[in-house]
């Protein structure tokens, strides 16, 4: 048993080997030597098939970083990127996760970093599991049970993807993404921004957000009860319409309650 184990690893070895080379030297020893003409052949068939599907994938999740570089450029890069990290899992949907911080490591323009981060969060909120969100009528229930919202601990939904970019490509990416106008590209500013996506009706929507409110889903991330959270950015930005926030957060289902120490919250 040790022996056939040991075996089986050494073919697990060459067989990896030879997807990451294309030479299939070490994986030799495991073919029929009357048919070893013809394995090769199947081999480098199901080889190539193998980059196509997992090149196919991340053009199909980073579809306007496609658009913008090219399919050769593009193409290029992602199968690089698939001998570096090919996919462990047996679904390639959510393929591609180190894939916007490779590019900035193969290509020039650093704003394409910010698009790829866009084109994954988009994929991967309209492929998001559906959750039941916070309510307007379970936060009734709370206070008609004598239950102080304020002292409520909350997280953003898996239907809602917050992403922080060090780049304004957003009115870029969603007009690349959805009118397709890629004629010019114009400098790209260098500033921090972040974008709120999420799912309503299996349709993915997004904008960008004000700093107040980005520094109130900075608070909650950090486990602060809604009323620290509240009292944190009204103290930063007088100004700021926290109830209306909250509201809209309601309305979209983004928001799940999570029970603060002490604490046991049912539905």
């Amino acid at each position: 048993m040790k022996e056939s184990t040991q075996d089986l690893a050494l073919f697990y070895e060459s067989f990896a080997d030879f997807f990451a080379t294309g030479d299939a030297k070490k994986i030799s020893s495991f073919i029929d030597q009357d048919t070893r003409n013809y394995s090769e052949k199947i081999l480098l068939v199901y080889r190539n098939g193998y980059f196509k599907s997992s090149i196919d994938a991340l053009k199909k999740t980073f579809e306007v970083t496609l658009k913008v570089l090219g399919n050769e450029v593009f193409s290029a890069i992602a199968r690089a990127y698939v001998l570096q990290y090919p996919p462990r899992q047996g679904s390639l949907v959510r393929y591609g996760e180190q894939f916007p911080e490779f590019l900035l490591a193969q290509h020039s323009k650093l704003y394409i970093g910010a698009l790829a981060k866009l084109d994954q969060a988009w994929i991967n909120t309209l492929n998001a599991r559906q959750v039941v969100g916070l309510t307007a009528e379970r936060v009734t229930e709370l206070n008609d049970q004598g239950y102080d919202i304020f002292d409520l601990n909350v997280a953003l939904t898996d239907k809602g993807c917050l992403i922080e970019l060090e780049f304004q490509v957003f009115e870029l990416w969603e007009k690349i993404k959805y009118v397709e106008d890629i004629t010019a590209i114009n400098d790209v500013p260098h500033d921090t921004n972040s974008i709120l996506l999420w799912q309503n009706d299996n349709k993915v929507n997004a904008r960008m957000l004000l700093a107040e409110e980005a520094e109130f889903f900075n608070q909650i991330a950090l486990k602060k009860t809604l009323g620290e959270s509240a009292t944190h950015v009204q103290n930063l930005y007088p100004n700021a319409n926290i109830i209306e926030l909250f509201s809209n957060l309601l309305e979209n289902g983004l928001l799940i309650e999570e029970a603060p120490s002490g604490h046991i919250i049912k539905n």
